[in-house]
C-alpha cells in the first residue's frame, strides 16, 4: 500500500526505517570520495587511486568513464558529494571555481548564473583562474555595461581576499557537526532532505506493541486496505460501506458509527 521509497524513510520522517540497501551502498561508496579529498600521504589505497586515475586532479573534476567496475560506480554517484562539501581554498588545485562551494554558502554558478553561462570553461579549478595575485577569467564575449559589469564587480569583491599558497585545499562536511564525513549523514540526506514529522515521532515513542504502532502509521498515511483505497488499485469489489452505503474510508470506519442508514459522528 506504500511506495518502497516511503517505507525506507527514517521513522521520524514518516517511514518505517527499513534500510534501502541501494542507497546505503551509494553512501558507503561516497566515503571513498571523502577519503580522496581528505586522506593523508599514509593512505596507500587513496594514493594508488590518485596515481592511476586522477593525475593530480580532484575526482569531481574527472569524467571517469573508464577504469574498473569500482571506479566507474564511484563516478556515477560522486556528484552527491557536492551537497555536503565546503572547501577552504589554499592552493586552489582541488576546488572547482564555479561548481564547488568555497565562497559563501552556494556555488558561484548559482550566485552568478549570467557570468557562468558566459564563461569559456565552466569546469576549471580555482588555481586555473589565478596567476600572480590576479584573477583571469575568460568569457565568450566582452562584458557590456549595466548588469553584466555590476555582476563582475560583485564577483571581484568576493574574491578580493583570496590568496593562494602552497598548502592543499581543505574540505569540511557540513552535514555533520564534527565536519567529517559519515555514512549515516549521507544516507539520511539521500533519503529525505525534508523536515521531521512530529506526529509520527510521538507515535513511535509511545509504549505500545510494534504491530499497533505500524497500524497507527498506516492510518496516518491513509494506507489501510479500505474499499476506497482498494478501488484506486483496480479492486473489483465495492468501495462503499456495507452498512450505510457511503464511501468506505479510514475516517468512516474509525470516526463514524453506522446504525442502519444513519452515520453518527463520534465526539
Amino acid at each position: 500500500m506504500m511506495k518502497w521509497e516511503n517505507v525506507c524513510l527514517p521513522k521520524d520522517f514518516g517511514g518505517l526505517g527499513i534500510t534501502n540497501t541501494r542507497i546505503f551502498n551509494e553512501s558507503i561508496l561516497m566515503k571513498w570520495v571523502w577519503r580522496l579529498y581528505a586522506s593523508s600521504e599514509d593512505d596507500l589505497c587513496c594514493q594508488l587511486l590518485k596515481q592511476k586515475y586522477l593525475k593530480r586532479k580532484p575526482i569531481l573534476y574527472q569524467k571517469g568513464n573508464r577504469g574498473s567496475q569500482f571506479w566507474r560506480g564511484l563516478n556515477k554517484i560522486k556528484h552527491g558529494f557536492s551537497w555536503g562539501a565546503v572547501f577552504e581554498v589554499m592552493d586552489g588545485k582541488s576546488t572547482r571555481f564555479w561548481e564547488d562551494v568555497w565562497r559563501g554558502d552556494i556555488p558561484l554558478k548559482i550566485a552568478y548564473p549570467k557570468l557562468y553561462e558566459l564563461c569559456n570553461d565552466k569546469t576549471r579549478l580555482v588555481s586555473d583562474f589565478y596567476d600572480d595575485g590576479e584573477w583571469y577569467i575568460s568569457f565568450r564575449r566582452s562584458l557590456g555595461g549595466g548588469a553584466d559589469l555590476e555582476l563582475w564587480k560583485d564577483l571581484m569583491s568576493q574574491l578580493e581576499g583570496v590568496r593562494l599558497n602552497s598548502e592543499k585545499d581543505k574540505v569540511t562536511w557540513v552535514l555533520e557537526k564534527s565536519g567529517r564525513f559519515t555514512t549515516k549523514s549521507m544516507y539520511r540526506w539521500f533519503l529525505h532532505r525534508g523536515v521531521l514529522n512530529k506526529r509520527l515521532c510521538r507515535i513511535w515513542k509511545c509504549r505500545l506493541p510494534v504491530k499497533i504502532k505500524v497500524f497507527l502509521w498506516q492510518i496516518s498515511n491513509n494506507r489501510l486496505p479500505t474499499g476506497a483505497e482498494l478501488k484506486k488499485r483496480n479492486w473489483r469489489g465495492s468501495a462503499v460501506c456495507n452498512i450505510c452505503e457511503t464511501s468506505e474510508t479510514a475516517d468512516h470506519i474509525f470516526f463514524l458509527l453506522c446504525y442502519g442508514k444513519i452515520c453518527v459522528v463520534l465526539l
